[in-house]
């Protein structure tokens, strides 16, 4: 790996330093952990965050946890942690057989477990006093979500690059938020990098693969390649003063 740290900067640290300088996601000092759920995007993270941990001037530490759905292997990303210099925690919840999750409509399983995940996350993370918890969405992310809150939630905006808690010592950061889901490809295979073998038995109801073909769509129609990155661009660069809801009289 050492040999391949020169070529680290053009190949993602610049956008990943850009994001976690100008968002300030990460400080010298500050306990990072990784919301390692085992899919290609959040374990290039680990790597990204590796990395930049051993070539930035940032100093700060760094771990991951995976938080266990149900009763499947989790040796290979410990295996990987470690190869990483990382500790690594398997905080186990199973809620795939209990009662409470079984009674949930199959419409909002997602929502759900997302929701459940993200609570045992925060919890555990707190316990290991962690500052910053890194969670691995992408630039395609951002796009995809904006559509979705646009055309199914009837709201206008994305999620944000960091999210601070009023009741809770950490906070969530999205350390990849300029860098193309295609880069992270092409980082996760060059490199080798494992994936989680246990696949969701309700994937296939997410909606949000729907409007990752949409926004490819998108890209093609308007012959913008880079149509991910210019409404990440609109995000950072909004009129004001064409914002209808700044003229709604309470």
């Amino acid at each position: 790996m050492e040999n391949n740290y020169k070529s680290m900067k053009n190949w993602f640290l610049k956008d990943l330093i850009k994001a976690v300088t100008k968002y300030k996601m990460i400080n010298n000092g500050d306990r990072v952990t990784v919301a390692l759920s085992g899919g290609k995007d959040s374990v290039t993270m680990l790597y990204m965050l590796y990395i930049l941990k051993k070539q930035s001037h940032i100093n700060f530490e760094l771990s991951a946890i995976h938080i266990k759905t149900s009763n499947y292997d989790t040796s290979n990303l410990k295996e990987f942690a470690e190869k990483f210099e990382t500790p690594y925690y398997d905080v186990d919840i199973e809620f795939e057989n209990s009662k409470d999750f079984s009674s949930i409509n199959k419409n909002s399983i997602c929502y759900w477990c997302s929701k459940v995940k993200r609570g045992a996350l925060l919890k555990f993370a707190n316990q290991l006093n962690i500052d910053k918890i890194a969670f691995g969405h992408h630039a395609d992310d951002v796009a995809e979500t904006f559509l979705m809150n646009i055309i199914q939630n009837r709201k206008l905006g994305s999620f944000s690059p960091k999210v601070i808690y009023d009741n809770q010592h950490c906070e969530i950061v999205r350390p990849m938020i300029y860098i193309r889901e295609s880069k992270i490809s092409e980082i996760h295979s060059k490199m080798n990098l494992p994936t989680l073998k246990y696949r969701c038995p309700f994937e296939s109801e997410n909606i949000r693969g729907g409007f990752k073909e949409k926004t490819k769509e998108i890209e093609k129609i308007f012959e913008k390649k880079d149509f991910v990155l210019s409404l990440i661009n609109s995000l950072e660069n909004i009129d004001e003063t064409n914002i209808w809801k700044n003229l709604i009289l309470d």
